[in-house]
């Protein structure tokens, strides 16, 4: 009998393979609930709900109410703020973190822009239904290199080559580099949170468990190809996707139908962040071993996510969604709309007759008569002839729970009138100073969590960047003289531990209205210091710029003059000024002649 060889798997693989399944169950039912929750979003609102209504209505209450909030939260990209956390010997990290904040703040406005405000604004509309989530990191293009595995070459004078030579043996060195990063970049990608995996045993927060799994998938080609993974040779594809050119059949001749199929084919791959071990592992689904299972990389303290999370349940890793509450509401207030919708294109004007006191024709003249008809009838009054025919009413109770409905929602989702841009009834100034004070703490709670997401970001770039900027890059920055130039930053400028802040505010939509008068406010409040300290202190120039930016329609360098004007200017004042004390000083010098007393000659 022939000998059948069985691969066996790995037993630690197999461990995490029911660590996944476990946490995969515990997924499945919580997307389930966020699903609800989409399709309200999307006005998907009737579903499979069983109702005795023909008209059924969809008034989305949870549209706006989301995305009224999302601008306050995150309008703009921050403005972060970089501090040492420890002092290191030999290294200035004072100057160090002044240098990365810049680098980090410049990166992030004019490499990453609008792409790192897209990313981080889906990630914030992800926690209204569940959780959001970004991925810091750092990723780059590779190019092969030609001179690998030949004699190692510093670079070039006249076109001859410099050649690396051992200085113990004098051999020549030899090239082991295969490839070369180009492209480099740092990113923050949005993750959907239906791909993660979590600790079931954890509580509360992601990164309190064991371990983070993060459900991806890839092209089967694309996995075997990557040198970062091993053990692939065995490795089998999952599912394909389907493909676009119609029926295989039509197609099954043409030679190029192998290389699309293989295209097509998709692998589960589980990327997992053994945070309890600080290890990276990855294993792919039907597969007996691990593709990687390594140190966790540089620049990645523990994981390179970020989460954001607006209501923690306790003693649950996952979060409660602001909509729970908001769904019943919302399908009550459809309901009753719904019936009045019914009621009230059901209603028709009928009458009754009693028969033989109208004949057909007059009848034909009363049902196709025009405004002032005349038709004869049999006997008078017309009570007894014809009488119109008294529909049902709708219970009060309707409509007015149609209203209790809307009040609940604004209620429950925390909205004032003035949010709302409505008044209900006149406020008391203590009243209304009451509401905007509740209302502001609400906001302003939700608003310091997503300030923590942007700095726990921030935080997850600098690592990547300490850890993998290899060649010096270049920022634009304010000079002292107030013009902006070009500073070179190097690896070794960016060393050290440091804390990511944000500034409070910064992500915050930018109205010129409140701008102004806050700028006008500081203006009026530096009346009251010296002259000398203002002219000391305070960049004016800078000060009427940023009022004139309050102003659609000024152009600050229309307003403020240019420098060579400026200097004519201070040289005018100070030539008067100079003129005046002149004048000053020659008054003081002329003889004081004193009024004599009376009786005095």
């Amino acid at each position: 009998m022939a000998n059948i060889s069985v691969e066996k798997t790995n037993p630690e693989v197999k461990i995490w393979e029911d660590r996944i399944e476990r946490g995969k169950k515990l997924r499945k039912k919580k997307l389930k609930e966020v699903k609800v929750y989409i399709d309200f979003y999307k006005s998907l609102q009737w579903g499979n709900r069983i109702v005795n209504l023909q008209h059924k209505p969809t008034i989305n209450l949870i549209f706006p109410h989301i995305r009224s909030q999302i601008p306050f939260l995150y309008f703009q990209n921050p403005k972060w703020f970089i501090r040492p956390t420890k002092y290191i010997e030999g290294t200035d990290t004072i100057a160090n973190s002044k240098k990365l904040q810049d680098y980090l703040n410049y990166y992030a406005k004019e490499n990453m822009g609008s792409s790192l405000k897209k990313q981080m604004r889906l990630a914030i509309l992800d926690a209204f239904f569940l959780f959001g989530a970004l991925k810091s990191g750092y990723v780059a293009d590779f190019e092969a290199n030609p001179n690998f595995g030949k004699h190692k070459i510093l670079g070039y004078d006249a076109d001859v080559p410099i050649y690396d030579v051992d200085v113990k043996n004098g051999e020549f060195k030899i090239d082991d580099v295969k490839e070369y990063p180009t492209n480099e970049k740092f990113v923050s990608r949005r993750v959907s949170p239906s791909a993660f995996i979590f600790d079931t045993e954890g509580n509360n927060y992601f990164d309190n468990g064991r371990y983070i799994i993060e459900e991806i998938v890839k092209s089967l080609d694309e996995v075997k190809k990557d040198d970062k993974y091993s053990n692939t040779d065995k490795l089998k594809e999952n599912f394909s996707v389907k493909l676009g050119f119609g029926s295989r059949d039509d197609i099954e001749s043409e030679d190029w139908l192998g290389s699309v199929e293989d295209d097509l084919k998709r692998i589960t791959l589980y990327e997992i962040y053994d945070t309890e071990h600080d290890k990276l592992k990855v294993i792919a689904e039907g597969h007996n071993d691990f593709l990687r299972d390594e140190k966790t990389p540089d620049g990645v303290d523990k994981h390179p996510y970020s989460f954001l999370q607006f209501y923690t349940v306790p003693d649950e890793i996952y979060p409660i969604s602001e909509l729970r509450p908001l769904i019943p509401i919302n399908e009550e207030y459809n309901i009753g709309r719904g019936m009045i919708m019914e009621h009230a294109k059901r209603f028709n004007r009928k009458y009754a007759t009693v028969d033989g006191m109208i004949d057909d024709s007059e009848l034909t003249k009363l049902e196709n008569g025009g405004d002032g008809t005349i038709f004869k009838v049999k006997d008078l009054p017309l009570s007894k002839v014809i009488e119109p025919l008294q529909d049902a009413p709708l219970d009060s109770a309707v409509y007015s729970n149609f209203e209790q409905s809307k009040m609940d929602f604004r209620e429950v989702g925390g909205a004032t009138e003035q949010e709302r841009g409505v008044v209900e009834r006149r406020k008391t100034a203590y009243e209304a100073s009451k509401m905007s004070e509740a209302s502001g703490i609400r906001k302003e709670d939700r608003k310091s969590l997503v300030e923590d997401f942007a700095a726990d970001t921030g935080n997850k770039l600098i690592q990547s960047m300490q850890a993998n900027l290899t060649n010096e890059d270049a920022m634009l920055i304010d000079g002292s003289d107030g013009k902006m130039k070009w500073e070179t930053i190097a690896p070794e400028q960016i060393k050290g531990q440091y804390r990511v802040t944000v500034e409070v505010g910064s992500s915050a939509p930018k109205i010129p209205e409140y701008e102004r008068a806050e700028i006008s406010q500081l203006i009026q409040s530096l009346a009251g210091f010296p002259p000398e300290m203002i002219m000391e202190k305070v960049n004016l120039t800078g000060l009427l710029k940023a009022l004139s930016r309050t102003f659609h329609t000024l152009d600050a360098d229309e307003i403020l003059n240019s420098e060579e004007v400026q200097k004519q200017k201070q040289a005018e004042i100070q030539k008067k000024q100079q003129i005046a004390s002149l004048i000053e000083m020659r008054g003081q010098d002329k003889p004081v002649t004193e009024t004599p007393k009376s009786g005095e000659k």
